[in-house]
């Protein structure tokens, strides 16, 4: 049965936190935590006055500085393909917070390969005009085994836009 489950549910792409970025996410968090702590006891010992008022631009601040580095570094984003279904999940993580969007892709017609300025990027093209950004490359190699093997996996054809001109590929040529 866990076969079944595997096949049906393909991930497309997913940035889970290495060790070093767990790491420095936890340090940020704790940063964040002590900045809080520090502008509650300097507001408890010194009550609320002008002086412990005109700190508060600083604790904001010096919090601000924490916080917004640790939530970029501890998000985590996944996206699965689900074939029985015609699913589409983006998944969204930061600590506790998940956010889930499910797109409804009636069929899936094609995989695109791109290019842009620097980078090579993997689009799935559903439903007519309708597409995703899946995954951006530096060379021209990986995007274009990314892109044949999701096109093996889904069944459709590549069209690849990396030359000057478009060029089709079938799925059984792949």
């Amino acid at each position: 049965m866990n076969k079944d489950i595997n096949r049906e549910r393909i991930v497309l792409y997913d940035d889970t936190l290495s060790i070093l970025e767990s790491i420095m996410a936890a340090i940020m968090y704790t940063l964040v935590v002590m900045v809080v702590l520090l502008m509650l006891f300097i507001f408890y010992s010194l009550g609320i006055n002008e002086k412990t008022f005109g700190m508060t631009p600083a604790f904001v601040t010096a919090l601000f500085m924490f916080l917004v580095p640790a939530i970029n570094i501890s998000e985590v984003n996944v996206v699965e393909l689900d074939l029985k279904k015609n699913q589409i999940f983006t998944t969204q993580k930061i600590v506790f917070y998940k956010k889930v969007k499910v797109v409804d892709a009636i069929e899936f017609e094609y995989v695109a390969l791109n290019k842009s300025n620097f980078s090579y990027t993997v689009t799935i093209w559903y439903q007519g005009n309708r597409h995703l950004n899946i995954l951006s490359f530096y060379k021209k190699e990986k995007a274009l085994l990314y892109a044949t093997l999701l096109c093996k996996q889904v069944k459709v054809d590549l069209l690849d836009k990396t030359s000057g001109s478009s060029k089709w590929i079938d799925n059984s040529d792949l």
